[in-house]
């Protein structure tokens, strides 16, 4: 359960000067600090909310990252498929209580805040608050020693097997009344994604893997997922979510140059397009600006239904930046080598 002053947040601003390197160039980042009730568990007194779509605030450390160039510990173990069982069954099922809790604030006229300190609109609404804050209450509950990396309350150190989650993926598709967003939740060992999970809680379709196989649940059946077998690329459905956000010199060149190749190209998919890579409808997805919470869960979904996801430069996709997904690696190989003329 909510606590009961979660909708009612005491948010003050501060200025947090910054001594490493990414927040030097920035100067100073404004930061909103909120006090979440959280019921029993009390996992934080505060968390800290900054408004740049790209930084992660680490609670133990009290220092500022990059999301995607962050490092997070790595785990001192190996972990069986016997193992990773408790893992997965809780990452279904805590992905669909966050996502029941999610879709009430779903096409409501709720408040909307824009965490963008520029002229872009980044939204963040309270279902993505709290959204977080079930999913960082049920690891809190279970996994304690475990470590905790989401979007909207930032990083806390683990014993090298890291929760990543984004509550919404896709939140301006969700203020818009669109159905292609979902909430992500993935487990990390500083190396790999070792499974992932994604819900889409209006539709209640629930998408989840390892590296080795995934699956799609949904009314009652669950199927192994499968991505195509289309291996040229001038046959190929190509997916984005915008084209406006590739706004570093080239990246908009490159997603043009696949363009003009493919067969078919669609915007606005968010997570779930990665899901129907998975299940063989879509063949293509380039995106950049990402970071961990965006991709670590789709990575073992798009994986395990034999399709191929790395960065741009075809090296790991883990933290976020560039990426692309394919369904095999005939076409993956395709996709590289129209990317890699427009590579920094």
């Amino acid at each position: 359960m909510l606590g009961a002053g979660h909708d009612q947040l005491e948010a003050t601003t501060m200025r947090w000067q910054a001594t490493n390197e990414l927040a030097a160039k920035a100067a100073s980042i404004a930061i909103r600090r909120e006090r979440l009730a959280v019921g029993s568990s009390q996992f934080l007194e505060h968390h800290e909310l900054y408004e740049s779509s790209n930084c992660c605030y680490c609670v133990k450390s009290n220092r500022l990252f990059s999301a995607h160039t962050m490092k997070l510990p790595t785990f001192d173990g190996n972990l069986t498929r016997g193992d990773l069982e408790p893992f997965i069954e809780f990452a279904k099922t805590t992905v669909v209580q966050a996502g029941s809790v999610v879709l009430e604030g779903f096409r409501t006229h709720r408040e909307i805040t824009n965490k963008s300190n520029g002229s872009d609109f980044d939204p963040v609404t309270a279902a993505d608050r709290q959204g977080e804050t079930v999913i960082r209450n049920a690891i809190e509950t279970h996994w304690p020693d475990h470590g905790v990396l989401g979007e909207e309350f930032g990083y806390r150190d683990g014993n090298g097997l890291t929760w990543v989650m984004d509550p919404i993926d896709g939140t301006r598709a969700f203020v818009s009344g669109l159905l292609h967003w979902g909430v992500l939740l993935a487990l990390y060992d500083g190396r790999n994604v070792l499974l992932g999970a994604m819900y889409q809680p209006y539709v209640r379709e629930l998408y989840w893997g390892i590296p080795t196989d995934s699956y799609f649940s949904s009314g009652g059946q669950t199927l192994r997922l499968q991505t195509s077998n289309r291996d040229d690329i001038s046959k190929a459905i190509l997916s984005t979510t915008d084209p406006r956000l590739f706004k570093v010199h080239g990246e908009l060149e490159a997603l043009r140059n696949v363009e003009r190749r493919v067969r078919l190209c669609r915007y606005g998919g968010d997570c779930y397009q990665y899901g129907l890579v998975a299940m063989g409808f879509i063949d293509i997805v380039i995106e950049n600006s990402l970071n961990p919470w965006d991709i670590q869960a789709l990575i073992p979904i798009v994986r395990g239904a034999g399709g191929c996801i790395t960065a741009w430069n075809g090296g790991d996709p883990c933290m976020g930046d560039r990426a692309v997904a394919t369904s095999n690696e005939k076409l993956h190989e395709q996709v590289l080598k129209e990317l890699e003329s427009y590579l920094d």
